[in-house]
C-alpha cells in the first residue's frame, strides 16, 4: 500500500514542471491564510468535544483540553490511523481517569468516523453520477459497503447503552464493565451534541482543503471539489495507514479521485500536503513542547 501510492504519485507528476508553482497571485495569499486561520478553529472545536467528553469522567478547563488535543496529536502521528491520539489526549488526566479518558476518546473518534463514512457516501454517490466514463456497476460493491458501514456505524454510536448490555453477559469482560459503565450517562442529546461538534470540524476540514486547492489555483466547480473531498476523507479514513504511508495515501487518493475534474494534478497534491502540515505538523510540533515540558508519565 505505501510503496504503491507513492509510486502512483511518481507516475502522476513525472511529467510536472513544478517551478510554475513557486510564483503565486496576491489575490490567492487570502485561500492560504483562511486555511492557517481555520486549523486553529479546528482544533478549538476538537478540544471543546474533548472537554464535553471527558466531562463524565473529569473536569477540565477549555486551555486544558486543548493542550490534552495537541499532544494527542503527537502521540497519535507515529500509530495506525492515529490510533495513539486516543491515548494522548488522556495524558493528563488523573492516573485512575486515565483509562475512562480513552475510552471517552474513543467515543469521539467514533462520531467523528460516523460523520466522515455518512457524509462521505453522499459525495461518492455524487462523483458516481458525474462520472460517465467509470461504470456504476463496477463501483456497485463499494458503494453497498460504504452504504452498510455507515449504517451500523450509526446504529453503533446512537446504542452505547444496549452494546453495553451486550458486552456485560460476556464472561472475559466482566473485568472492564466498571469502566465501561461510564458511558451508560451519555444519553441521546449528549450524544447528538458530540456528532455535531464532529460535524463542525469535519465540515472545516472540507473547506481548509478547498481553500488550499483554490490557493494552489485547482480549477474545478465547486459542487464537484466538495463532493470530491468528501469522498477523498471517506477513502483516507477506511484505508490503513501509518505516518510514513499518510502523505502517500493523501495524496495519492486526493489526485486519483479530484484528478477526474481537474487537470491541476501538482496543484491537488500540494493542496493535500498542506493540508496535513497546517492540521497536523504544525499542531504536533506545539504538542511536543507541551509533552517535553510535562514531568508526567502515561500510566495506565
Amino acid at each position: 500500500m505505501i510503496i504503491l501510492s507513492y509510486l502512483y504519485i511518481i507516475n502522476r507528476l513525472k511529467d510536472v514542471d513544478f517551478a510554475q508553482l513557486v510564483f503565486f497571485s496576491k489575490n490567492r495569499t487570502v485561500f492560504l491564510f483562511s486555511a492557517l486561520f481555520l486549523s486553529v478553529i479546528n482544533w478549538s472545536i476538537e478540544a471543546k468535544k474533548w472537554q464535553f467528553l471527558v466531562s463524565n469522567v473529569q473536569k477540565i478547563s477549555f486551555p486544558e483540553a486543548f493542550k490534552n488535543t495537541l499532544v494527542g496529536i503527537v502521540l497519535g502521528m507515529f500509530t495506525p490511523n492515529r490510533l495513539g491520539e486516543i491515548g494522548g489526549k488522556a495524558f493528563y488526566l488523573n492516573k485512575n481517569n486515565k483509562i475512562k479518558g480513552a475510552i471517552a476518546a474513543s467515543l469521539g473518534s467514533l462520531a467523528q468516523l460516523t460523520v466522515t463514512v455518512v457524509v462521505g457516501i453522499l459525495g461518492f454517490a455524487i462523483l458516481l453520477f458525474f462520472l460517465k466514463s467509470f461504470n456504476f456497476y463496477n463501483l456497485k460493491c463499494f458503494s453497498i459497503c460504504f452504504m452498510i458501514f455507515g449504517i451500523l456505524l450509526l446504529l453503533l454510536f446512537f446504542n452505547i447503552n444496549k452494546l453495553l448490555i451486550f458486552i456485560s453477559k460476556l464472561n472475559f469482560a466482566k473485568k472492564i464493565m466498571p469502566k465501561l459503565e461510564f458511558l451508560s450517562q451519555y444519553d441521546k442529546f449528549k450524544l447528538y451534541k458530540i456528532l455535531i461538534l464532529s460535524f463542525l470540524r469535519y465540515l472545516v476540514f472540507v473547506f481548509q482543503f478547498y481553500l488550499l486547492l483554490r490557493f494552489f489555483d485547482v480549477q474545478i466547480d465547486f459542487f464537484i471539489a466538495i463532493a470530491g473531498i468528501f469522498t477523498v476523507f471517506l477513502l483516507m479514513n477506511v484505508l490503513p495507514n501509518v505516518l510514513i504511508a499518510d502523505l502517500g495515501i493523501r495524496g495519492s487518493v486526493s489526485m486519483f479521485v479530484l484528478g477526474q475534474f481537474a487537470s491541476n494534478i501538482q496543484g491537488i497534491l500540494l493542496a493535500s500536503v498542506f493540508l496535513w502540515i497546517i492540521n497536523i505538523l504544525l499542531p504536533a510540533f506545539l504538542g511536543q513542547f507541551f509533552l517535553l515540558k510535562t514531568k508526567s508519565n502515561v500510566v495506565f
